[in-house]
Order: structure tokens, then C-alpha cells, then sequence
């Protein structure tokens, strides 16, 4: 569903509040944490903190205190396979670059890891 281009777009706060009520990704909203009184609208950062990404990390520093060493083997998803599932990820992503960019030179290494990532660790 195309609701941009199937109506004339205005700039008023009330049409804004339409097209958030029609958004099908609406229902997402809530597993965020939005500042009270703040439009959020940029995407070229980390992105506004996810409850998923909180539950994460802190299940993987509860697992870090109790299991230590333990954790590569015993921890919910045991940190010794991390590697092969960063490295998926990577490929799947550089994939979808490729597609969307139409190129296919290699991807250059970075250490930065999204916050998303951290919600499948």
C-alpha cells in the first residue's frame, strides 16, 4: 500500500497523525523507547534504543557475570558461534547492498555493530 501516492500530501501534524495511523509498521512503535515530546526522524545515526536490544545485552552481561568462561558454550546462544552468525549477517547485508547500490566491489571491515544486531545475539 502506496498512501503517498494515492492521496495529496500535506504538511499539517493532523495528516501526520493519518499516515501513522495507516503505517502497517506502526505496531513496532512501542518496542522503542521515544523520548516523551520528540519527533525522531533521522536516519542516519543509531537509531532510537530498542527494548529487544536492552533485553539483549543485558541477558548477555547477566550471562557474562554468571556463566564467565562457561558463557562460549552454555550461555542461551552460546558465544562461540557468534562469529558464524555476525559473518551470515555480513554476507546477507553485503548482498543487499550490492543489490540496492549495484556494486559489488567488497565490503570494507568495521567494528561497528548496530543496535539491531545486538536483538539476534
Amino acid at each position: 500500500m502506496d498512501i503517498i501516492t494515492n492521496c495529496e500530501f500535506e504538511t499539517s501534524e493532523d495528516f501526520a497523525h493519518k499516515l501513522d495511523s495507516e503505517d502497517p509498521l506502526a505496531r513496532f512503535r512501542e518496542r522503542f523507547y521515544i523520548p516523551e515530546g520528540t519527533v525522531y526522524m533521522d536516519g542516519n545515526s543509531l537509531g532510537l534504543l530498542s527494548k529487544d536490544s536492552e533485553d539483549s545485552v543485558f541477558r548477555i552481561l547477566k550471562e557474562w557475570k554468571t556463566l564467565a568462561i562457561r558463557g562460549w558454550l552454555e550461555a542461551r546462544r552460546p558465544w562461540f558461534y557468534l562469529a558464524e552468525v555476525l559473518g551470515a549477517m555480513w554476507r546477507t547485508a553485503d548482498l543487499i547492498f550490492s543489490v540496492w547500490s549495484h556494486d559489488i566491489s567488497p565490503p570494507r571491515f568495521s567494528l561497528h555493530i548496530k543496535p539491531s544486531v545486538l536483538t539476534i545475539l
